[in-house]
């Protein structure tokens, strides 16, 4: 009973803080950010990466009009477009790393090439 009241008291905390805190100041330059991309952008945007036909990331990589190598081309090239207009407030590149992950002893173990074959799978990321 002890600790359930510790507990109740302890969630109480932060509201109790809450009422007594003002506000933050607003931030004009956020509401700007919310408002500027358009509906018929993202429609676009979907639209031109649904047309890869596959992001999967063992999907083409050589392509210019198929698979996640052309897709990655395509968003490299609209944040340079995007970092020219700002005069180069962005800095653009792509990034490739390789992730292994913990052996789990509850997760099955298992490779890209072998289902029988043991030790953590492994991911590439590139963008």
């Amino acid at each position: 009973m002890r600790a359930l009241f510790t507990a109740l008291a302890i969630a109480a905390l932060p509201t109790a803080a809450m009422a007594q805190t003002p506000p933050p100041a607003e931030i004009p330059a956020l509401h700007d950010i919310a408002v500027a991309p358009s509906p018929e952008r993202i429609e676009a945007d979907i639209a031109t990466l649904v047309g890869f036909g596959t992001r999967h990331t063992l999907s083409e990589t050589e392509s210019d009009t198929r698979g996640i190598g052309a897709a990655r081309r395509w968003i490299h090239a609209e944040f340079e477009r995007i970092s020219a207009a700002c005069g180069g407030c962005l800095e653009v590149m792509y990034v490739s790393d390789t992730v292994t992950a913990p052996a789990s002893p509850s997760l099955p173990r298992w490779s890209a090439s072998s289902p029988s074959s043991a030790g953590p799978p492994t991911r590439t990321a590139m963008c």
